[in-house]
């Protein structure tokens, strides 16, 4: 199976947008019926890993450009990791 170029971009841009409360909320709702305790906790790990990542970009660096919030936060970036997302945020100031 081949994959559309534009198919790839079209779902990049998606995975990096942040959902509206609504969306959010159809999330949770589906969650709790969820059975597996595995599939919630990556979720919600998931949902607060971009949680963490809006807020860096929001209250730490906001005039920053994409393809340099690409390059903190994508593969090795320095901000990659959960972790250091949170480790970045709770830094006294």
């Amino acid at each position: 199976m081949t994959s559309k170029p534009g198919s790839v971009t079209s779902l990049k841009r998606l995975m990096n947008q942040v959902p509206t409360s609504s969306e959010l909320a159809t999330v949770l709702l589906d969650l709790n019926r969820e059975k597996s305790e595995r599939a919630r906790a990556i979720t919600l790990a998931a949902l607060l890993d971009a949680a963490l990542e809006s807020a860096i970009c929001t209250k730490l660096i906001p005039s920053i450009l994409d393809k340099d919030v690409d390059a903190l936060f994508k593969g090795r970036g320095i901000l990659s990791s959960f972790s250091a997302k949170i480790e970045i945020l709770t830094i006294p100031k």
